[in-house]
């Protein structure tokens, strides 16, 4: 399944010029009025964190133009309706500022509450995760195995539900104590399929972590929006810039829907903040945001 736009334009050739470097401009250092359980969104306060899951969720996308061309449009509505429903930890950790054992100790909660799905992204730190709610995580299994005419998919998806049913807290797990379970053709068609992971490492013993198909492109998302916006706040010389200049240059940025698909800018914010990349400060008018890591 193809999710890049390739618009046909003309072949053009480019001389290769010489890159431009950009000092960073000479302004005064703001002054934080406020430096303490600052919320980046006033009007988001979640009782719960499976509250706090689903603000993040729905706010992720601004609004499509109509303007746009109508093919542009339905593939930004395809790439948004591929990707799954997930969040990351880090992103929770803004929701609730200053209170992040509080959100560890929630998601162990609801983790063996089989309340909620984790997908590892580093395999020797198990808190930078990506979290998903079980149902929606049943939602993909159920659909990949509907959508699929062979027996065997169909029979390897229930009997990894039933897996997961009973053993609730796998994150990851030895691949031939899985393969004695669920048998190595299922085993074979769950990797292929996305939902289980080879982990590499150095020992003679195969590990497997639960996974999710299409998570690459979260991450993705991640890592393009994270680098424009530290590229951006590079260019002051404290490192540091106030939010509406922020969300000026966001929105003016010519690849917001090319690259971003029209990403919100808060749902990157909230995953640099809590990840320890930007702090947020109040200044006297408004929010602004200080690179405090690389």
């Amino acid at each position: 399944m193809s999710l890049r736009y390739n618009p046909k334009k003309p072949s053009i050739l480019k001389k290769d010029l010489p890159k431009k470097t950009r000092t960073p401009k000479e302004v005064e250092k703001l002054q934080p009025i406020s430096q303490n359980n600052i919320r980046l969104d006033d009007d988001i306060d979640p009782k719960t964190l499976l509250d706090a899951i689903d603000k993040v969720l729905s706010r992720q996308w601004n609004l499509v133009p109509s303007q746009l061309n109508p093919d542009f449009q339905a593939h930004i509505q395809k790439y948004r309706d591929f990707l799954p429903k997930l969040v990351s930890r880090y992103q929770l950790y803004s929701i609730f500022p200053n209170n992040q054992t509080f959100i560890d100790q929630e998601i162990d909660q609801l983790f063996e509450d089989q309340r909620i799905k984790r997908i590892l992204l580093q395999d020797n730190d198990d808190l930078n995760d990506l979290i998903m709610k079980n149902e929606d995580y049943r939602a993909v299994l159920n659909e990949h195995s509907k959508k699929s005419n062979d027996i065997n998919v169909q029979t390897s998806i229930e009997n990894f539900i039933n897996y997961l049913d009973e053993n609730p807290k796998s994150l990851k797990i030895p691949k031939d104590l899985i393969i004695k379970t669920l048998g190595d053709e299922s085993v074979s068609i769950l990797i292929k399929l996305g939902f289980l992971q080879i982990i590499p490492q150095s020992t003679t013993k195969t590990l497997l972590k639960i996974s999710i198909p299409k998570y690459g492109y979260i991450i993705n998302l991640y890592q393009t929006s994270r680098k424009f916006i530290v590229k951006t706040i590079n260019t002051n010389k404290w490192r540091e810039i106030k939010h509406n200049d922020l969300y000026e240059k966001w929105e003016k940025n010519k690849l917001k829907f090319k690259d971003f698909k029209g990403l919100n800018l808060n749902w990157i914010l909230h995953w640099l903040i809590g990840e320890g990349t930007l702090e947020v400060f109040e200044i006297g008018d408004g929010k602004a945001y200080r690179i405090i890591s690389k």
